[in-house]
């Protein structure tokens, strides 16, 4: 742009100048003309404003002058100009036009004020559009800011309504995410891949996370290191009811929680149980995490010498368990007693597991809802960490006491399993019941009863000697298989057999073996080789035992926690206790004093923007008056470089 729009030059002292006499209308023109045409500026002829031997210009330089004084000197100064000036131009020859158009734009401080206030104001309103644009964008922002708050205050004014809907959904959702019921694929539509791999589990790094806390495969604590669990898993935590563990079972579990870790780090864990090797945040994580703590279960209950050890200090002056015809039985039913109790620390372990879990479904469950309608405002009025702080607390409270039931009615069914344990022997219920509504049958129910049973018992011992032979080979176990006939017998007479009975029996080879031949060891050495065939006689029947009602336990256990743990999720009552709790919770007692304050930031913003607002309309008033009078230029116009 050219330097006239930008700078003045001011000819001060001029007056004098043209009063010397000397000056003609060419010396005028060529003081003037290079700073015109060869700089492009425009110059100003002034000449001394203040009388020298004035009082103003001494009060001015002191300070203490009067605008009206300074004003005064200023309009003197003028008129004292004009009059040099209308000398000077009676002296030259200048035509009339051009000495007004010298002397209303060229001479006299009042040019020169006007001329800076003209470029002033040419300038200020060259910055015009982005005044305009920030003072707009301004406004509109914090109409934005004021339209949220209006909508929190919405929101808080009705709370309640908002939060019982929410809690209501949310729980809803953990429902269908936790029993795959419908609904649950588009509730985990909103859950995308990402949050997936961030939050979901393969079954390694779901039992590294519950037991310790974290979900490196690698930096799995030394069963040996002191406060081993820093998860969600407590060994100490016990339930209501329950009377707490001696340290030999507590400590013989914590051993197999590591055995299992490593079976899933193993490159050999199998396909057999579903998604294994899959990130799991729903679907078929209940399935899943049971199968997998059956797995250490099988381990942990695995027939040993140490059950011989059982067997045989069940043995005392009681007169039943010492009758040859009721002697299997009841050894059956002690060992039974034995292995509910070594079940309660897995037991307490799969119930926090579940709890666990369950917990896990609820964080995705609150991530997905809270991004569907305006649940993420609501959320944030609320205080997302405190809201969902309270709701997960009080979930994971009824879900604990959902476990404590399950795991007391687990016991009991396990012990009424025991008591139960053959149920169609002559005297049972099934069968007595049986003969006494059919009593002109009851020869006949009685007599096909024992042929099939014999049947069942003699096709199940044939395969399962032909079946030991082949996995044992030439070691020859008469002795163990014997016991295994009589274990098999004991289940015909008065109970069922299930085909995992027979599978089950291969699982025991290692321990069969190991055991026979510590036996055999034992014979060599001298020892009574009468006891001995009688320990392997009880280890054939402890296999039996053991592949026969580990499976039911685990039915047992997973049809109990399935239906009182996992199924809480699905109690109507349970979820509208935890949802009053939530109400109930201090979470609103702040709301009163988040509606003051958001009101005091709505009016403090409403001023803002009031103010804001009649800037923009004064700024386009003073443009719309001023823009008359703003100093045209060509823009095309180039100044040529002004000289040194």
């Amino acid at each position: 742009p050219s330097f006239w729009r930008r700078f003045v030059v001011a000819f001060n002292k001029s007056d004098k100048w043209l009063q010397d006499g000397d000056v003609t209308m060419e010396s005028f023109v060529n003081r003037i003309y290079p700073y015109v045409e060869g700089c492009g500026l425009m110059p100003i002829i002034v000449g001394t404003p203040f009388d020298p031997k004035g009082s103003v210009r001494r009060d001015r330089e002191a300070g203490i002058a009067s605008f009206k004084a300074v004003s005064d000197e200023y309009r003197e100064a003028d008129s004292r100009e004009d009059d040099v000036y209308r000398s000077f131009f009676s002296t030259v020859d200048i035509r009339s036009s051009t000495e007004a158009v010298l002397r209303n734009n060229f001479l006299g401080f009042n040019n020169l004020l006007g001329t800076v206030d003209a470029l002033v104001v040419e300038r200020d309103f060259g910055n015009f559009e982005r005044i305009a644009q920030k003072l707009y964008h301004i406004s509109d922002k914090t109409a934005q800011t004021i339209e949220k708050l209006e909508m929190k205050l919405e929101f808080l004014g009705a709370l309640r309504n908002h939060t019982r809907l929410f809690l209501t959904d949310l729980f809803s959702d953990v429902k269908k995410i936790a029993t795959t019921d419908a609904g649950g694929g588009p509730v985990l539509a909103t859950v995308d891949i990402d949050e997936i791999r961030a939050f979901g589990n393969n079954a390694l790094t779901e039992e590294i996370e519950f037991a310790f806390g974290h979900r490196d495969v690698n930096a799995t604590p030394s069963l040996w290191e002191t406060d081993t669990f820093g998860g969600y898993y407590d060994p100490d935590r016990i339930y209501k009811g329950q009377t707490r563990q001696g340290v030999d079972h507590t400590a013989l579990w914590t051993k197999e929680i590591f055995n299992t870790i490593e079976r899933l780090k193993s490159p050999q864990a199998g396909n057999s149980i579903d998604y294994l090797q899959k990130e799991l945040v729903g679907g078929k994580l209940y399935e899943r995490a049971v199968a997998v703590w059956s797995s250490s279960l099988y381990s942990f209950l695995a027939p040993s010498e140490d059950d011989l050890l059982r067997l045989a200090n069940i043995v005392g002056t009681n007169t039943e368990i010492n009758d040859p015809n009721r002697h299997d039985f009841l050894k059956a039913t002690r060992l039974m007693e034995v292995y509910v109790m070594r079940l309660v620390p897995a037991l307490q372990y799969l119930c926090q597991k579940l709890e666990f879990l369950l917990l896990k479904i609820f964080d995705t469950a609150w991530r997905a809802r809270r991004k569907i309608g305006n649940n993420k405002e609501l959320v944030e009025v609320i205080s997302e960490p405190y809201f969902r702080g309270e709701a997960r607390k009080h979930f994971r409270e009824s879900v604990r006491r959902s476990a404590a039931a399950a795991y007391a009615t687990s016991l009991a069914d396990l012990n009424n399993d025991v008591s139960k344990l053959l149920p169609y022997a002559t005297d049972s219920a099934a069968v007595s019941g049986m003969l006494f509504a059919f009593p002109d049958a009851a020869d006949s129910i009685l007599n096909l009863h024992n042929e099939y049973r014999n049947v069942f018992a003699n096709a199940v011992k044939k395969k399962v000697t032909q079946h030991m032979n082949e996995i044992f080979l030439d070691e020859g176990l008469p002795t163990v298989l014997k016991g295994i006939e009589d274990g098999i017998n004991v289940i015909a007479t008065a109970g069922s057999i299930d085909p995992l009975l027979v599978a089950g029996l291969g699982t025991c080879r290692e321990m069969v073996s190991s055991t026979w031949k510590n036996s055999r060891a034992d014979k060599a050495r001298g020892v009574d080789e009468r006891m001995e065939e009688r320990d392997e006689r009880l280890l054939g029947f402890t296999c039996v035992l053991y592949s026969h009602f580990l499976p039911r336990f685990i039915a047992t256990i997973d049809s109990r926690m399935r239906r009182e743990l996992w199924g809480s999720v699905d109690d109507t009552r349970a979820i509208e206790d935890i949802r009053e709790a939530v109400m109930g919770s201090s979470i609103f007692k702040s709301a009163s004093f988040k509606v003051e304050t958001i009101k005091a930031q709505i009016e403090s913003l409403k001023l803002k923007e009031a103010n804001v607002r009649e800037a923009y309309e004064k700024l386009t008033a003073v443009r719309q008056e001023f823009q008359d009078d703003v100093p045209q230029c060509d823009e095309d116009y180039q100044a040529p470089v002004c000289g040194a």
